[in-house]
């Protein structure tokens, strides 16, 4: 895929509404990028997605943290948490690690396009190299993956429960 260089306001809004996903080996050139090891980079700045249209199971990808969530853990599945602003957006609304940024920021236009490449980014990760990726950094996560309970579902849906 092609990396587009753009830094119009309407792609940086995606930085601050959805930072976009690594593909398999990617946050590997971000932390070099940092000086810092892959492990060290996923516990201070990197959060551990998942896709969940898989038939065997969930997909884990990476993708920057939000400002305010805590790295180095599995994301929260409460479509609530799911917008935030990206960990490496600066205060000028530049990107810190624009050289080695995400597939997803690199390849797609806040500007031009629908930002509709969650599933193609996925079944990258849905690779043997990709599986062994994200299942070395998953070991290392403070948390598991939570399913939602019927008052999460609930309070989501708008009822406030006393």
């Amino acid at each position: 895929m092609d990396r587009i260089e753009c830094a119009c306001d309407d792609c940086k809004s995606c930085c601050e509404n959805t930072p976009g996903w690594f593909a398999p080996g990617e946050a590997e050139e971000a932390a070099a990028l940092k000086g810092l090891t892959l492990q060290e980079f996923f516990a201070r700045f990197l959060t551990m997605d998942y896709w969940c249209n898989s038939a065997d199971g969930d997909i884990y990808t990476l993708r920057p943290a939000h400002l305010g969530e805590e790295p180095g853990q599995i994301a929260d599945w409460n479509p609530l948490l799911a917008r935030g602003t990206c960990v490496f957006l600066t205060e000028d609304r530049l990107c810190s690690i624009h050289a080695a940024k995400p597939l997803e920021c690199a390849a797609t236009l806040g500007c031009g396009s629908e930002r509709n490449m969650r599933e193609d980014i996925a079944r990258l990760w849905d690779t043997d190299a990709g599986k062994a990726e994200s299942s070395a950094l998953k070991h290392t996560c403070g948390n598991e993956k939570r399913e939602p309970d019927l008052l999460d579902l609930l309070t989501i849906a708008g009822f406030r429960i006393r």
